[in-house]
């Protein structure tokens, strides 16, 4: 194996352990028989979501860098595949939580997911063109 393709496997490795960690830190917590509950229903609810959405939107920026990484181009096919990657895992996880005593699983909580995963995702593709539409604009003669 040559050095350069041992530097870019040890650099895809880099990449990918952060969402091998977070995933089992959310396999962790969906594991878990009770969590802690905030006193109103609907304040407890809301927060559940919020945080949902935030688990799940670190998630899809976690699984984006590594599969933009590498590419020579950030097309539209990154984005798609690390959304279907978070969604695939969030719909894993609700079917994990149908097992476990006193949990269960919720279309609101993959609802909260797929869209924090789906918000990062179209922030990272803003972020990208308005990167591209700068550097395009200090590259243009005067």
């Amino acid at each position: 194996m040559s050095a350069s393709s041992e530097s870019r496997r040890r650099e895809a490795l880099l990449l990918w352990a952060p969402v091998l960690g977070w995933a089992v830190a959310i396999f962790f917590v969906s594991a878990q028989s009770t969590l802690p509950a905030i006193g109103e229903g609907w304040l407890d609810r809301a927060v559940k979501q919020l945080s949902h959405s935030l688990e799940y939107a670190v998630f899809a920026w976690l699984v984006w860098r590594p599969l933009t990484h590498f590419g020579e181009r950030r097309g539209r096919r990154h984005y798609l595949v690390a959304w279907l990657l978070c969604f695939a895992y969030a719909l894993s996880d609700e079917f994990h939580q149908s097992f476990v005593p006193g949990r269960v699983a919720d279309w609101r909580d993959l609802l909260a997911d797929g869209l924090g995963a789906a918000a990062v995702l179209l922030a990272l593709a803003r972020w990208q063109v308005a990167r591209s539409l700068a550097l395009l604009g200090r590259r243009r003669p005067s």
